[in-house]
């Protein structure tokens, strides 16, 4: 009998999370296009960006440079894409930014010698800015005075360094201008800005949280508190604090629609923000509607071309792919990747999220062979644009590692897995949270394998990494606390699993509500780790409760409904309870089959085990016909020499045994020894259980002499399991 209890490997799932920076006043539309500040128009700024780009790829290909230096690199080529992403939004940010420092130069007429003053305007009326950037910085460097006026001389040079992705600079000057301007309400929140988009989340929630209490001070309810809430609540989600977070999104939204109006593009982001919210929540009913407003939004005021309506088509096909909806998910993907080919080329590591996501469709549907294309072409533009060491090269080769291993492909996945491990570890250091989330995965390929003695301390610095990274309470703790769990539930330790499934299910109840889908998960992780025990009285509430949470959140024909059907089903299976077993085994197969299509893995294992259900009922003609079907799904879409394939011709083999069907038997069980003796490796329990029942078959026939040399191999293969546990 399969029980699927649910191991989670980490993708490269990509959301487009869309929070504001700063004023959200309109994108300038029709004439406002071709806006020229002087010489320096939008064609030049994008000529600018792509430039900036190509040096920052030249200079990671340093070999002297250290951690800290290669994640600031790979930060700002991520920026760089935004910009690029967005260009008519972004040089009218820039535009923006330099009329301030401009405006900023002429309070300095008195102190600043004229020709000084004259190059300054210069710089930013030509497009280099940083002649401009100089003179405020040696207005600071100068400044006997701790006043207002060198306050903005550093905000000016921090809004400068920003624009030219300087952000350690850009900080450092923040700071000074905080320092002796401590309430100023910009001053505020772009440092907070700038402290989110550098991942320091603790000194953006400081500042963000402070500019909010100057505003409620203010006592008004115009754009200004709504761009601060958005901004605070976007910092409370990238930490998970999602309770903190929906207050201030729904507060932000009924401000700038009161003050903008319901159709604005600002309201737009805070919807799909909001609906995000939801989503990660598990509320989806919630969270649809939001998106397609948000839709409906951008596609009136920005066009339907526009890149915002590609990042809210990819969110919303996330969505759908969550609850299943597969049908619904694909051309939504399939549009914003035309969105984006066409608007930034077909060479755009954005287009490359977007392969990376429809192939992820693909593959829970199970269609592997239109998968592992879209994966490469992703991978293909991935190393071109950004550098065969980025982290997101590393996030699309895990995603072909999750390919493979579904496929039984290890020796394909195992050294994917590696580069992307040391991708991770050079990029971004040894202890980010990024690189716990591939080592989730290396233990995953092992374990599969039945080489235990390489997970375990796998899972245990992905933990630690974790615990030490994102806090001991972070739902993603509660990812690798389950797969720990269920190599120690495999190992049958089962003292030392229970209590990490508490300790998951706790987080996740906590940090995410009792009826999220991810909690349905754990419960029934939990469930099957008490039916290997047998406690049956304790397995089936477990069940019972993870299937009224998921047929709540998810509907009852959500993929993931039918595996908890599956597993009570092998409940009442066990218990000899054959006719409450039969009808959720069969629902079950429906809902795959509706969901997945008829070929899918998934009903190949439904299917053997409403075979095994039959055959303990002595119903051998129902029984066969089952197990050929999943054996021809399984050839047909994992190929002919995976793990799974083996699995199946046991069964079989075993039916026809019962039956003393002797002359089909033999060669099954010999075909299945030598699919898991290839793809397993010789020690493999799975090659002790072929073994054990090639050896009594032999026994039945009294083939005494082929017996024990079997019987004594499966042993030495056991013994040798146990010793390593």
């Amino acid at each position: 009998m399969i029980l699927a209890f649910v191991v989670i490997m980490t993708l490269g799932i990509y959301y487009a999370i869309q929070i504001p920076n700063g004023d959200q006043s309109p994108v300038v539309h029709g004439d406002g296009n071709n806006i020229v500040y002087n010489n320096f128009n939008e064609k030049q700024f994008r000529i600018q960006l792509e430039k900036q780009k190509q040096e920052i790829i030249k200079a990671l290909k340093t070999k002297s440079l250290s951690d800290k230096e290669k994640q600031i690199l790979e930060l700002q080529i991520e920026v760089l894409e935004i910009k690029l992403q967005n260009i008519e939004k972004s040089y009218q940010e820039e535009l923006k930014r330099r009329r301030s420092a401009e405006q900023a130069l002429n309070q300095f007429k008195d102190t600043l010698p004229e020709q000084k003053l004259k190059e300054a305007e210069k710089s930013l009326r030509e497009g280099d800015t940083k002649k401009a950037k100089q003179t405020f910085d040696e207005i600071v460097k100068e400044g006997l005075k701790r006043n207002t006026l060198i306050a903005l001389a550093a905000y000016q040079s921090a809004q400068l360094s920003e624009g030219l992705i300087l952000y350690n600079e850009a900080m450092k000057n923040y700071k000074i201008a905080l320092d002796l301007d401590k309430n100023n309400p910009k001053y505020l929140f772009d440092a907070g800005h700038l402290a989110r988009t550098m991942a320091d989340y603790s000194q953006a929630q400081l500042w963000l949280e402070k500019l909010l209490k100057i505003r409620k001070k203010e006592n008004k309810q115009d754009v200004n508190l709504g761009n601060v809430l958005n901004e605070l609540a976007g910092v409370y989600q990238l930490q998970g604090l999602y309770q903190k977070a929906e207050p201030l999104y729904l507060r932000s939204l009924k401000i700038k629609e009161k003050a903008l109006g319901k159709d604005h593009p600002s309201v737009a982001t805070t919807l799909n923000n909001l609906a995000l919210l939801y989503a990660s929540q598990g509320l989806y009913q919630k969270a649809e509607p939001l998106y397609l407003r948000a839709l409906k939004i951008q596609e009136k005021a920005l066009d339907k071309d526009y890149s915002s309506v590609a990042t809210t088509l990819n969110n919303l096909a996330i969505l759908y792919k969550s609850q299943g909806f597969y049908q619904k998910a694909e051309p939504l993907y399939l549009r914003s990747f035309k969105i984006q080919e066409k608007a930034l080329g077909k060479n755009h590591p954005s287009v490359a999220a977007t392969l990376n996501n429809l192939a992820e469709l693909y593959k829970t549907q199970g269609l592997y062979q239109k998968a592992e294309p879209l994966y490469l072409r992703s991978f293909k533009i991935q190393e071109k644009a950004l550098g065969k060491n980025h982290p997101s090269v590393a996030a699309t080769l895990n995603n072909l590692v999750a390919l493979y291993y579904s496929q039984g492909l290890y020796q394909k996945a195992e050294p994917l897995c590696l580069r992307s491990l040391k991708i991770k570890e050079k990029a971004l250091g040894k202890d980010h949270p990024e690189v716990a989330s591939t080592l989730n995965n290396l233990a995953l390929l092992y374990a599969s394998q039945g080489l235990y003695q390489k997970v375990e301390p796998l899972y245990l610095r992905a933990l630690k990494i974790k615990e030490k990274g994102l806090g001991k309470n972070y739902p993603f703790v509660a990812a690798t606390l389950n797969n720990l769990a269920d190599l120690y539930k495999i190992q049958g330790l089962y003292q030392k699993a229970e209590p990490l499934y508490l300790r998951a299910l706790k987080i996740k109840e906590k940090a995410l509500g009792k009826d999220h889908p991810s909690v349905a998960t754990i419960l029934n992780n939990l469930a099957t780790l008490y039916y290997f025990q047998g406690f049956y009285q304790k397995t089936e509430p477990l069940y019972l409760r993870s299937l009224k949470i998921q047929e709540k959140t998810l509907g009852k024909d959500h993929p993931s409904v039918a595996t908890t059907l599956n597993n009570l089903a092998g409940l009442y299976d066990s218990q000899g309870l054959y006719q409450k077993a039969e009808p959720l085994y069969l629902r079950s197969l429906k809902i795959k089959e509706k969901a997945l299509g008829k070929d899918h893995p998934s009903i190949a294992s439904t299917l053997n085990n409403l075979a095994a259900l039959y055959y303990s009922q002595g119903l051998y003609q129902k029984a066969e016909p089952l197990y050929l079907r999943a054996l021809k799904i399984q050839e047909k879409v994992l190929g002919k020499d995976h793990p799974s394939v083996a699995s199946t011709l046991n069964n079989l083999a075993e039916l026809y045994r019962t039956q003393r069907l002797y002359q089909k038997v033999e060669p099954l069980y010999l075909r299945a020894l030598k699919i898991q003796e290839k793809t397993l490796s010789k020690d493999h329990p799975s090659v002790a259980t072929t073994l054990n029942n090639l050896a009594e078959l032999y026994r039945t026939q009294g083939f005494y002499q082929k017996v024990e040399p079997l019987y004594l191999r499966a042993l030495k293969i056991q013994e040798k399991t146990l010793s390593k546990e």
